[in-house]
């Protein structure tokens, strides 16, 4: 006669033949990766996201996390608050910073904040950072808004 086998000696030599199995699984995958990551200095096109009295949000096609701080605009910049918007007094002009208007802008520096996951105990409420952030300047001549340089006179 067999000798009869209990539930409890069967099911962990099972789930031991299943892990076992897929640990020893291997794929081989192909896959392509886009780096996006400008260096200090170079100069890129965004469009014009919001504006607050601390300065103004970019974004790129494929990127929103680009802020360029009220002290990296030109001399003479003022922010309108019934306009939401950042006005640059420039000899005679005004020219307005408007959303969604196509700019130049300079990378002057980057921020990385760790994604790593907090635990139960060590949750808090504080909202989470973005990953990668960039700080922009639109205080050298040539940058800002394309129209102005693009078009004769300025």
């Amino acid at each position: 006669m067999a000798p009869a086998l209990s539930t409890s000696m069967v099911w962990p030599q099972i789930l031991l033949a299943t892990l076992s199995r897929l640990a020893a699984d291997a794929h081989t995958v192909e896959f392509r990766m886009v780096v996006f990551r400008p260096f200090k200095g170079e100069v890129m096109l965004g469009r014009i996201r919001s504006s607050t009295p601390a300065g103004i949000n970019l974004r790129t096609d494929f990127f929103d996390d680009i802020f360029v701080p009220y002290e990296e605009l030109p001399q003479g910049a003022e922010y309108n608050h019934s306009e939401q918007l950042w006005i640059w007094n420039f000899d005679e002009d005004r020219l307005f910073y408007d959303n969604h208007e196509m700019v130049r802008f300079q990378v002057v520096d980057e921020e990385w904040h760790d994604q790593t996951p907090a635990g139960p105990s060590q949750a808090d409420n504080a909202p989470a950072k973005t990953p990668y952030k960039i700080k922009g300047s639109m205080a050298r001549e040539g940058l800002g808004a394309c129209i102005w340089w693009d078009e004769a006179g300025l």
